[in-house]
């Protein structure tokens, strides 16, 4: 199977500076994901293929926990020290005080769907212009 660029470097990314083999040889090490979706591709495929062991990691657990924000209620309690999820919940929570990092991303595009009426066929017409939003908000 031929790894994707992103994924390699996620792995990588992820060996390098977010573990110590030496510290996590007598740990298990608990990573949660958010989703069951290809995003998390590369941690399944590490697990899969025993990356995990060849790098001196022996107990690396996957758990999925639905919700940014209850990874990171786990992170801030100690239950995880990484996480593979969307940066937004870890900013949010940057943001408020907690120390916190987003190291990467395996995505690189958006993943978000505009639903509209059938009427709308392209972006373009969403576009409103000046005169006539005011004209509404009145």
């Amino acid at each position: 199977m031929n790894l994707t660029r992103a994924a390699k470097m996620s792995f990588l990314v992820f060996v390098c500076f977010l573990v110590s083999s030496r510290t996590l040889s007598a740990q298990s090490l608990k990573v949660p994901y958010v989703s069951v979706s290809p995003t998390n591709g590369p941690l399944w495929i590490a697990k899969e293929a025993r990356l995990f062991n060849k790098y001196n990691l022996p107990d690396v657990q996957l758990i999925y926990i639905p919700g940014g924000t209850v990874i990171i209620q786990s992170m801030i309690a100690g239950e995880a020290n990484i996480a593979n999820m969307a940066p937004p919940a870890a900013l949010a929570a940057w943001v408020k005080g907690a120390d916190f990092a987003v190291v990467g991303s395996a995505v690189n595009r958006l993943l978000e769907t505009v639903v509209t009426p059938t009427h709308i066929k392209s972006p373009r017409i969403l576009r409103v212009r000046k005169s006539e939003s005011a004209a509404t908000a009145l």
